[in-house]
C-alpha cells in the first residue's frame, strides 16, 4: 500500500517546482522543442493540465485535426495525450500556466478529499491496474 500522504506531499512539491520553472519563461521559451518527439514545452505542459483535468473529471476535448495521423502518435492513449495537447495549442505561454495553476489547485482539494478506501481502490491505468 502506498500512503497516500506522502504520495500527495510529493506530487503537490514538485507541481510547485513545475509551476516555479514556468514562471519564469518568456512566450518564445514555451516553443522549445523537447527530447519528446512532436512535443515543445508548451505540448509538455497541455499534457499535465490535460491529465490532471481528465482526473478531475473533465471530458476529453474534441479537436479538428487528425492527431492519430501524427508520427509520434502510436496508441489509443498517445492519441488521447494528443487530444489535449491539440485543444491547449491555441493558449499562450501565460494562459496555459494560468490553466496549470486552476487544475492543480482543483486536484489538490479532490486528492485530499479523497476517502482512504476510494484512495486504496484499484483502478486502471495506461499500464494496467
Amino acid at each position: 500500500m502506498i500512503d497516500k500522504q506522502q504520495v500527495t506531499t510529493a506530487l503537490f512539491e514538485q507541481w510547485d517546482v513545475i509551476d516555479a520553472l514556468l514562471s519564469e519563461l518568456d512566450e518564445d521559451r514555451w516553443r522549445v522543442s523537447t527530447p519528446l518527439p512532436g512535443w515543445d514545452v508548451h505540448a509538455v505542459v497541455a499534457h499535465i493540465v490535460g491529465t490532471e483535468s481528465l482526473l478531475h473529471g473533465e471530458p476529453l476535448p474534441s479537436v479538428d485535426a487528425d492527431v492519430r495521423a501524427r508520427a509520434h502518435v502510436k496508441n489509443e492513449i498517445a492519441a488521447m495525450n494528443e487530444q489535449w495537447v491539440e485543444s491547449l495549442r491555441p493558449l499562450t505561454g501565460a494562459q496555459l500556466l494560468e490553466r496549470y495553476r486552476t487544475i492543480t489547485a482543483q486536484r489538490r482539494t479532490d486528492l485530499a478529499a479523497m476517502t482512504d478506501e476510494a484512495w486504496y481502490t484499484p483502478a486502471m491505468s495506461p499500464i494496467g491496474e
